[in-house]
Formats: structure tokens, C-alpha cells, sequence
């Protein structure tokens, strides 16, 4: 049996795909990667090993961006196909070969041919919940569709958007991606945001929903008359169609306007959960399988000569990436804690000692001068990010020279991923570890990254298992860039400091009120807006400081927590009393989209 990859240059996780193959046990005498575009040598090197693993031989097939030459492509024999989209037109040309083939089993395993914030996306194993951003009519597994679903259907002709379902197939379809004129009748209205759902019938799908529940609608149109024979569920408060039920060959097709994946929504995986018990999906992933899976991948590079050096800076996925690490590597492994003059309030003394009781033991490098010397005046985000990427690398090259090391951990998690995006489009923005590492070094040194397919509360749910103290578990994320990410405008360390000491008051008075451990990320924002104030009797023109406070489940969306003016108002006190530069305190009260976390 030969598995037959697509490969997407824009998403690069065929890794992943071969790492299912390792969870399955499913075995192959060849891997066949077609692609649109040239494979880099380090993922080919990646996909030869992992290929290895699974005891098979490895073929790469460029076939550009000639249909013709994707036409032609053979697909021999018995034929799992692999859909990691990068132009849906590729992907639904090989998906009409494996119909035509005699025995093809196709599967769908990545969300989406472009990486954008504002979902929560599913990336290549299936997880507890299946959150795929596209079906095609050839697949016969279950979909959940939760966007960008326009573009694949304008290769069908006519559009025929529920009659092209089969037999097989159970379906959950977002309205927004689908609410063109040539789908349903739609008019204009309002804008993304969260809207009042009222549950009309009590389908299946809405167990565990009360009668009106908040949901996140995104921009388009509004569906007003739902497909004919089908069924409204619920409507939204403006009157629009909420979500509807289909049947289809016997089989139920759900529509629904809002985002059931989003952190808005608050019972959206709850319906989730109901539609995938009721398509019977299986559900194999955990984070006990990955935990096998990540050791194995580790496990390829232990016979490599030399330290590895893992990056730790203090965070819970730096820290777990370098204890699955040691548990491979063992005293080989050589823990680095790089102080780039960026960190909160007394974090530096306080890491060095946790992780040492946590038994990895830090090498310490005080390069605080070369990164902030680099930083100075800089105002473009993007571009910090890169110098701070760039000034990262620098850094651990001449560890690896010193340490004779020739592979190097970091805790990249799935998130870092997604928003650092491809080049030319569709980033949110870059993180250091990513898309921020140059070239240069990844093509130098084996780069591990064993976590690089979790999102937050799932390495935090490995660490657990791993016997990470607390410490580790309960700190809320920090940028790479650390406080880069938060200043805004021109960078200076005046500002720095004035965001280092304000940050250290929200965090002292959320947990001086219980409130630390409920909320995601807590922290305060400084930029080059003054206001005018009085201080000591005088007339002072000082900064505004905006204080950031979020609840989310794993940072792809966010909302701002409704925290009590009362605690509102200790925090304005305190960073306007202790901080003379200071004459304003703002609280942020956007949610994720439209803006991101951080500022920066």
C-alpha cells in the first residue's frame, strides 16, 4: 500500500500526517509527496526519517502549477491519500482520481490551505473535537466546516451546495462561508461580534444548550430562508437563520451561522461534541498518544553526536519540551536560559530557581545589552520580531559552537505556528521560534520542536503528566519577545520599564484578589500617547498606560474578562501612584478577533 501526500509549501506539517501513521500502526511501501511547489531540505529530511519509521521508501513529485501534469499523475494500486490543500483545485483533482481508483481511501487532514487567526484550528490528528475548515463531496468522513468553504464549491458547476453530500456523510456547515447569493438568499447585515442565539427546536445537536446562549457571528450575509425541507433550530436576535437541519440521502446536514469553535461562543464545543457523537466519530486523540509519538521523534536524533541544547526561558512549553528532552537525551542535554533584558518584574532569579528544582539546570547568558541595543527605536512590530529572531539565533549558535551540538530543542507550540503564517500573506505575526529562527540555522542544526502540534492547554495538560511543579502549570503565557510585544511605538527602555513595573502591579493585585488562576494573560500595554494629569500639585504630561486582561482556552480567540471596577479601579491606583510617569490607566475591552492578545 502506498501513502500519497499533498504537500502545502504554505503549511509544511506533512510531518504530522506521517506522525498519525506512527500513532495507527499503519505500515506503507512508499510515501509519495506531490507537491505544487519545491520541499525544503529539512522537511525532506524530516519526512525521509518519519517515512523510515512507518517502513517505507520516500518519493517527492514537484508538479508546479501545470494542471496537466496533475492530471496525468497515477495513482497505483492500493492508494491512501493524504489532502493537505494548498490550491483546492490540486486537491480536488487528486481526491477524482481516488474515486476513479480501485482501491483509494482518501482523508482530509488539514484545516485549511492558509494560516489566520480567529478559529480554532484543527491540525492533522484527530483530537476531541474535529474542526476541519473544508469539505468536498468526493470525502466520505465527517466534516465540520467553520469557514473558506466558497472557494472549493466554485469549482463545482452547477453549485449545488447540498445535494453534492453522500450517503456517508454527515455534516456541519458554518453559513457564513457559504452565505453567497448562489447558495441561500442573503442580505447585508451588522458586522462580526457576539449575538444573542435563541434555541427554537430542541434538536440533538443542542443538547446542553439553554434557550438563549451568546455565539460568535463573523461578517457576511444573513441567511433568510434556509434550504427547502429542511428545519430552522435557532435564530439569531436580528431574525436571521441560526442554524438549520437538513436531511440528505437519510442523513442529517446542520447549518449554523455562528462559530461554534470560537472561545465567543460559549457552548460552542459542547455543540461540537453533540454533532460529532451523533455522526459516531472516533476519537483518537490524546495527549497520552502524542506524548509516545513525541518521544519517538526525539528518540531518531539520540544517536547524534555531541550536547543538544534546549532553549528554556521560564514558560511551561519551553520547559516541558526540555524535560521530554532529558528524558531522551539525559545529562546530554544542556538547558540554556537567555536573558534578553525583555522579562517581567524579578522573572529572571525566579525561573533560574524553579528550574532547577524542576531538574534542568540552566545555563545562563546574560545578553540583555545586545538585544535592547538592537531594539532601540524600532517602531515596526514585524521588524522587532525579526531582530529579536535574528539576535536569538546569533546567541545559541555560539552555544551550539561551545557545546558541540549539532541539535537544538525549542517549545514551539501549534498557535506560534498558525499565526506566523507564510511570508506574503496570511501572518498574523511572526514569533521568534518560527517563522522569526532564520533559515540559516534551522538548515545548520537539527531543530526539534516536539510540541509544535499542541495547543496551550494541551502542553499544559502534558506537563501535568510529566510532573511539572505548578509553578510551571498555573504562569500565564509570555511572548517570546516578551515586553517587545508590549510596547508600542518607538522602542526605549524608558517605556520598558515603565510596561515591566506597570505589568507587576496587574499581576500583584489579580492574585492579591483570587482572580490570577481565572483568567488567561494579564498585563499592561505602553505606547507614546500622553495625557495631561496633576502630580504633586503640578501639571505633568505622562503616558497612558492600557491595562490587557483575557479569558480563552488556547489563544487563537480571546475575550476580555469583565473584571469588577472595584479591581479595576486598585489597578489604576496603584501604576498611577507608583509609577511618576504615568497619568492614565485604560482597560481594553476588544476580544480576539478583531484585534490579537498582545499588541505587538
Amino acid at each position: 500500500m502506498r501513502l500519497v501526500l499533498q504537500y502545502s509549501p504554505r503549511l509544511q506539517v506533512l510531518a504530522g500526517s506521517l506522525g498519525y501513521e506512527l500513532l495507527t500502526g499503519e505500515r506503507f511501501e512508499e510515501v509519495v509527496v506531490v507537491s505544487e511547489a519545491q520541499v525544503g531540505d529539512a522537511e525532506q529530511r524530516r519526512l525521509r526519517e518519519l517515512a523510515e519509521a512507518v517502513g517505507a521508501g520516500l518519493r517527492v513529485e514537484v508538479l508546479g502549477d501545470d494542471l496537466r501534469a496533475w492530471a496525468s499523475l497515477e495513482l497505483p494500486g492500493r492508494v491512501v491519500l493524504d489532502i493537505t490543500p494548498g490550491r483546492k483545485i490540486y486537491a480536488l483533482i487528486l481526491l477524482q482520481k481516488c474515486l476513479k481508483a480501485g482501491d483509494c481511501r482518501a482523508r482530509y487532514l488539514l484545516v485549511r490551505d492558509e494560516a489566520r487567526y480567529g478559529y480554532r484550528f484543527f491540525g492533522y490528528m484527530p483530537r476531541w473535537a474535529f474542526k476541519f475548515i473544508e469539505f468536498h463531496p468526493e470525502l466520505r468522513e465527517v466534516r465540520v466546516d467553520v469557514g473558506g468553504a466558497r472557494e472549493a464549491y466554485k469549482h463545482l458547476r452547477p453549485p449545488q451546495p447540498l445535494r453534492v453530500v453522500p450517503e456517508t456523510l454527515h455534516a456541519l456547515v458554518n453559513l457564513y462561508s457559504l452565505s453567497g447569493a448562489e447558495y441561500f438568499e442573503v442580505e447585508a447585515c451588522g458586522g462580526q461580534g457576539t449575538a444573542r442565539v435563541r434555541v427554537l427546536v430542541r434538536d440533538p445537536v443542542f443538547d446542553g444548550w439553554g434557550e438563549t446562549e451568546e455565539a460568535w457571528v463573523g461578517r457576511g450575509g444573513c441567511v433568510l430562508e434556509p434550504p427547502p425541507g429542511s428545519t430552522v433550530l435557532a435564530v439569531s436576535e436580528d431574525g436571521a437563520v441560526a442554524a438549520f437541519r437538513a436531511e440528505v440521502n437519510g442523513r442529517p446536514v446542520y447549518g449554523v451561522r455562528f462559530h461554534p469553535e470560537a472561545h465567543h461562543t460559549r457552548r460552542g464545543l459542547v455543540l461540537l461534541d453533540n454533532f460529532l457523537r451523533l455522526a459516531g466519530a472516533v476519537r483518537g486523540w490524546g495527549v497520552e498518544a502524542y506524548y509516545h509519538l513525541a518521544l519517538q521523534e526525539l528518540e531518531r536524533y539520540a544517536g547524534a553526536p555531541g550536547r543538544v541544547v534546549a532553549a528554556v526561558s521560564g514558560g511551561v512549553d519551553s520547559a516541558t519540551a526540555a524535560l521530554l528532552a532529558r528524558r531522551v537525551f539525559g545529562d546530554r542535554l544542556v538547558p540554556v536560559l537567555v536573558d534578553h533584558g525583555l522579562f517581567r518584574e524579578g522573572e529572571v532569579e525566579e525561573v533560574r530557581e524553579e528550574l532547577e528544582r524542576a531538574g534542568l539546570e540552566p545555563v545562563y547568558v546574560d545578553a540583555r545589552e545586545r538585544f535592547l541595543s538592537k531594539l532601540e527605536g524600532l517602531a515596526d512590530c514585524e521588524e522587532r520580531r525579526r531582530v529579536i529572531g535574528e539576535e536569538f539565533a546569533r546567541v545559541f549558535d555560539e552555544l551550539m559552537t561551545e557545546f558541540r551540538a549539532g541539535v537544538f530543542v525549542q517549545g514551539t507550540i501549534y498557535p506560534d505556528v498558525v499565526e506566523s503564517g507564510r511570508p506574503g500573506g496570511g501572518r498574523v505575526k511572526t514569533h521568534h521560534n518560527v517563522a522569526g529562527l532564520p533559515t540559516w540555522f534551522r538548515e545548520k542544526y537539527a531543530v526539534l520542536e516536539p510540541l509544535r502540534h499542541l495547543y496551550k492547554e494541551e502542553v499544559r495538560e502534558l506537563a501535568r503528566a510529566l510532573g511539572l511543579p505548578d509553578y510551571f502549570l498555573k504562569r500565564h503565557p509570555f511572548p517570546g519577545p516578551g515586553l517587545a510585544a508590549r510596547v508600542v511605538g518607538p522602542f526605549n527602555r524608558r517605556k520598558l520599564e515603565v510596561c515591566r513595573r506597570a505589568t507587576a502591579i496587574v499581576e500583584k493585585v489579580l492574585r492579591r484578589r483570587g482572580l490570577y488562576d481565572r483568567v488567561w494573560q494579564a498585563f499592561a500595554v505602553v505606547g507614546d500617547d500622553t495625557w495631561v494629569g496633576v502630580k504633586g500639585g503640578s501639571r505633568r504630561h505622562g503616558l497612558v498606560v492600557i491595562v490587557r486582561v483575557v479569558e480563552s482556552a488556547d489563544a487563537m480567540t480571546a475575550d476580555y474578562s469583565r473584571l469588577p471596577y472595584e479591581v479595576l479601579d486598585e489597578i489604576s491606583g496603584e501604576i498611577t501612584s507608583s509609577i511618576d510617569d504615568v497619568t492614565m490607566v485604560a482597560y481594553a475591552v476588544t476580544g480576539k478577533p478583531p484585534s490579537t492578545i498582545e499588541p505587538c
